[in-house]
């Protein structure tokens, strides 16, 4: 990898969390805060955590905690091209309804977010970034090959953004990077491995 970030997968002092679930409802927006204070017990004040967004229920309860116990931490949300409502609804200043998700990442498929999460993640996440499918492919399967963890392009996404330079790393910042989910099959990476979508 050519990243400073590709340290990120191999530095004792970076870390890779996973699986955790995305939702919108409030009652496990609450069930997912506990995350952050999780996180800091194991990695104390990290400078950046990078978590991919489908209805933004998950980087709303990891931003709404580590903005309490570690208020100068990063937090940056990544979605991919085609699954991106909430980083258009961000630019927009406003909830945007996608007309369709075209991305392969079908569990970051939220059309449209919530209006709390719209707001936690419009004033508090620091940044949002899309990546396209195809780097989301690239680093699912560098993952795998240099972790040993199978993740899908929802989660492969925010390791793709590191490798892209798409997010700011300072040298000798701590990154935490959030896997979340893990619904994909060995026949899911051959195909996308081979640039086959799996309608066809």
């Amino acid at each position: 990898m050519q990243w400073r970030s590709r340290a990120c997968l191999r530095s004792p002092r970076n870390s890779i969390f996973s699986p955790l679930p995305e939702s919108a409802t409030e009652a496990k927006l609450a069930a997912i805060r506990p995350l952050g204070p999780e996180l800091l017990q194991q990695l104390p004040a990290p400078d950046l955590i990078v978590a991919s967004i489908g209805g933004g229920g998950l980087i709303s309860g990891i931003v709404s905690a580590t903005k309490h116990f570690s208020p100068v931490t990063r937090v940056v949300g990544v979605e991919t091209e085609g699954a991106d409502s909430m980083f258009q609804s961000r630019r927009a200043g406003r909830i945007i309804e996608l007309p369709t998700i075209t991305s392969i990442a079908e569990t970051l498929g939220a059309r449209k977010t919530e209006a709390t999460q719209f707001g936690i993640v419009s004033n508090h996440v620091s940044e949002l970034v899309t990546v396209s499918d195809e780097s989301a492919i690239r680093a699912l399967v560098e993952i795998l090959e240099m972790e040993k963890l199978l993740t899908e392009p929802a989660a492969s996404c925010s390791v793709a953004a590191l490798i892209e330079g798409k997010i700011r790393v300072a040298a000798e910042e701590n990154v935490v990077v959030v896997l979340c989910g893990g619904n994909v099959s060995l026949e899911n990476v051959r195909c996308w491995a081979a640039g086959r979508r799996l309608d066809g």
